[in-house]
């Protein structure tokens, strides 16, 4: 009798215990750059450990920088990764950092980035299937710690999800 109870409550609850397969990946677009930020890094941490808590099953395919084009190829590779890794959704992060006087790629200040838009796909279909943006705003201009990007970045995962 017990067994049939113990089996009839893992059936009753077994729907709610799936979790969503997600792979993202951080597309630093830099002009000019040839290396990833240590703010594009603290992003992908915190993006990570956002989704893990909240119960997915999180894979990240590499950083990447775009330097101008349209990247396709990139994509496909980073959709293809995400189909034969059993993922059912693939999300890129594209921080787009601003260039000029007083910028530093090794900084921890939000002002150098212009916005961070983000995308979701389906990875059965390679569509989109929402896509929003959000900017650090000029406020931002002193140095910051990591735990301080870290908590932006953790905003940012909590407006994708």
């Amino acid at each position: 009798m017990k067994k049939i109870a113990f089996l009839a409550v893992c059936i009753f609850f077994m729907p709610f215990l799936s979790a969503k397969g997600i792979n993202f990946q951080i597309v630093q677009i830099t002009p000019e750059q040839t290396e990833i930020f240590e703010i594009s890094k603290i992003f992908e941490e915190a993006v990570t450990d956002f989704f893990y808590e909240a119960g997915h099953i999180v894979t990240n395919s590499p950083s990447c920088i775009k330097n101008g084009g349209d990247n396709q190829e990139e994509f496909k590779k980073v959709l293809l990764e995400t189909i034969t890794g059993g993922m059912e959704m693939l999300v890129r992060v594209e921080i787009s950092f601003k260039e000029g006087e007083g910028f530093n790629p090794k900084g921890l200040n939000l002002n150098s980035i212009d916005n961070i838009r983000w995308n979701v796909y389906t990875s059965s279909t390679g569509k989109l299937v929402s896509s929003s943006r959000v900017s650090p705003g000029n406020d931002k201009n002193i140095k910051m710690t990591e735990a301080e990007v870290y908590n932006f970045a953790s905003f940012v995962a909590s407006k994708i999800s």
